[in-house]
């Protein structure tokens, strides 16, 4: 379903093409799976449906059919990766992707990308990218204590020591930024429902004094209603003389 959104969203990008094209360009797409089990569901949309729905001649050409061509690296080798004659900056992404969650693996595994190693901090934004994939083995597995990979990298690497700890730094600011941002959302939204809460036990306060206890309906009534209608109930209280010249639409 997410990589029909995908698709789709690229098909209405192009369609928002001024002059428009005649025809949409086909899509391949592509997952690169990385987990302990390795793939194990289907590969084609179809099989989101009941077979035996799409059995149907009619629903089944009907339905969306596409096919996903799955890139399943979980159990693969190094040197099964190494074979494909992928640059350094690709090869280690995707020993990055396989190893990263691994408790333990990655730090065993540096040492045999060494080569690699060296030969994405000497290309051109090297050292850029091997910060982002130090920050990605620290984010995605956080019993990994920084220095842990710090000490393996002085050790394989070293000239690339000092990005083990730029990336963590940027994870601790990034974490705090992010703190602060839902404290403020979350004190927002907590202000604006204390603030309808008080507004609705005052409603309900008027209404008992004017016309006593209040039916079970009622009070469901005001448990459910917006500001706005929170709002309604106590203009047209001033004036009312029954529940109903209140509460009626």
């Amino acid at each position: 379903m997410q990589l029909l959104r995908y698709m789709v969203r690229i098909w209405e990008q192009r369609l928002g093409q001024k002059p428009a094209p005649a025809t949409l360009p086909p899509i391949i797409p592509v997952i690169i799976h990385h987990s302990e089990t390795g793939w194990t569901v289907a590969t084609r949309f179809h099989g989101l449906f009941d077979p035996a729905l799409l059995a149907d001649q009619t629903l089944g050409r009907m339905t969306p059919a596409f096919e996903v061509l799955v890139d399943d690296i979980s159990h693969l080798s190094d040197d099964a990766l190494r074979a494909r004659g992928m640059s350094a900056r690709a090869a280690l992404g995707t020993l990055f992707l396989r190893d990263g969650r691994r408790e333990g693996r990655i730090l065993m595994a540096l040492a045999l990308w060494q080569d690699l190693l060296w030969d994405l901090l000497n290309s051109p934004n090297g050292r850029r990218a091997l910060e982002q994939l130090f920050g990605y083995t620290l984010r995605v597995t956080p019993s990994l204590a920084p220095s842990e990979l710090q000490e393996e990298v002085r050790r394989v690497i070293p000239e690339a020591e000092e990005l083990v700890m730029t990336a963590a730094e940027q994870l601790i600011q990034q974490g705090r930024a992010e703190g602060i941002s839902q404290g403020i959302s979350q004190g927002i939204s907590q202000g604006i429902l204390q603030g309808l809460a008080r507004q609705r036990n005052l409603v309900r306060r008027q209404l008992e004094l004017k016309f006593g206890a209040l039916p079970t309906d009622t009070v469901a009534r005001l448990e459910a209603a917006d500001e706005t209608t929170l709002e309604r109930y106590a203009e047209r209280f001033v004036t009312a003389s029954s529940l109903s010249d209140v509460l009626g639409s």
